[in-house]
C-alpha cells in the first residue's frame, strides 16, 4: 500500500519517468528501515533485515501494481480514441456522399 501511494502521490506531481518507479521505491525502502528502527525499540519486537526485504517486496508489489493500472487506462483511453476517429471518419465519408447524391 506505501508503495501504491508513493508512486500516486509523485506521479500526481511530476510525468518523469524517474518519479515513477525509482523514487517510490527508495520511499518504500527508506520507509521499511524507519519501521524496524522503531520497532527495535519498542518492546517485546526486534529488528529483523528479513522485515527490511518483505516491506520493500511489497512496496515493489504497489508501485507494480500501479504502473499496470496505469498502463491499462492508457490502453483503454487509446482504444476508446480510436474507435471515436473511426466512427467520426465513417460519419464524414457517409455525410459527403450524401451530399453528392442528393438532388
Amino acid at each position: 500500500m506505501c508503495g501504491f501511494l508513493a508512486v500516486a502521490a509523485l506521479r500526481y506531481f511530476s510525468k518523469r519517468c524517474v518519479f515513477s518507479f525509482g523514487v517510490p521505491l527508495l520511499c518504500v525502502f527508506c520507509y521499511a528501515c524507519l519501521d524496524e528502527i522503531h520497532q527495535h525499540f519498542t518492546g517485546g519486537r526486534t529488528l529483523l533485515w528479513q522485515d527490511f526485504v518483505i516491506d520493500t517486496i511489497g512496496g515493489l508489489l504497489g508501485i507494480l501494481f500501479f504502473q499496470w493500472l496505469h498502463a491499462l487506462k492508457r490502453m483503454v483511453r487509446l482504444n476508446a480514441g480510436f474507435r471515436l476517429n473511426e466512427f467520426t471518419q465513417t460519419k464524414i465519408s457517409v455525410s459527403s456522399v450524401d451530399r453528392v447524391h442528393s438532388p
